[in-house]
């Protein structure tokens, strides 16, 4: 399950339309969904992701750096 998690996070990511965190929930459970979130807020606060509508998405300034965040957010 948690390959699975991993290659959701990395793929979603690396798209324009990014991560549905409700996919996260629904498909994974609280645990990994939690762990999402608790990796993602420091992305958020430092702008490099935006949380918006259920939706985690790579700002522009951060593709980049895009590895190193998602990797951030594997378990």
């Amino acid at each position: 399950m948690q390959e699975k998690y991993d290659e959701t996070v990395m793929l979603a990511l690396r798209t324009s339309r990014g991560l549905d965190t409700a996919v996260i929930h629904d498909e994974f459970g609280q645990d990994f969904y939690d762990h999402l979130m608790r990796q993602a807020r420091p992305h958020i606060d430092a702008g490099r992701l935006t949380a918006l509508g259920g939706q985690l998405r790579l700002t522009p300034q951060a593709i980049m750096l895009s590895d190193a965040i998602i990797s951030d957010l594997f378990i």
